[in-house]
């Protein structure tokens, strides 16, 4: 699976513990973030509930029950900010893109980062796609208390929108996979 968080923007609450609550200093606005997970053929698998802004990604994935949905053998793709590893179940594995040490990758680090990045952009687009709903855009006070509903409601539509492109080769589907344990030095399980 394929993970990452998104910010939806809300408009700023009245009340001051709940601005405390949903401010993202990282995005510099008011929001709410949510759990996304894409297969490799970037249908989405995983919608969590909505946290205030200030969750960090790791308190999220803890909370969500996601984790319960791994078993051992299976690789979770993700980017620089899910330090997930000690929370994960036993047997299960995150790749994410390597850490710039010494101001350049190494050839095998880009390699990696690089065909993780071709896996990784199909999560990207599925949070695009969930922004693209009006309603999304901005979610007004007087509509905040539905804001869970209209996310989980919104995430299946956003795979029907025009311009989603599923793939449906097996054969392609096996091949990012392989592709992303190789960029992580693991062997392939056949």
């Amino acid at each position: 699976m394929i993970v990452d968080c998104t910010d939806i923007k809300i408009a700023i609450p009245k009340q001051m513990d709940i601005q405390k609550e949903t401010y993202s200093a990282y995005r510099g606005m008011h929001s709410f973030k949510l759990l996304l997970g894409v297969a490799p053929n970037a249908v989405i698998t995983y919608c969590s509930k909505l946290y205030p802004g200030s969750t960090s990604d790791k308190e999220i994935v803890r909370d969500s029950g996601v984790l319960q949905h791994f078993k051992p053998g299976d690789l979770i793709l993700a980017d620089k900010g899910f330090l997930i590893q000690n929370i994960l179940p036993e047997g299960v594995t995150v790749n994410i893109p390597p850490f710039l040490c010494h101001g350049q990758l190494t050839h095998s680090e880009a390699q990696a980062t690089k065909l993780i990045a071709q896996n990784r952009i199909h999560v990207e687009r599925a949070n695009a796609r969930l922004k693209e709903f009006r309603i999304l855009k901005l979610i007004p006070s007087h509509l905040r208390h539905f804001a869970d509903k209209l996310c989980r409601s919104q995430s299946p539509a956003a795979q029907k929108q025009p311009g989603y492109q599923q793939k449906t080769s097996e054969t392609h589907d096996a091949n990012d996979a392989n592709d992303a344990n190789e960029a992580n030095g693991k062997a392939t399980n056949d």
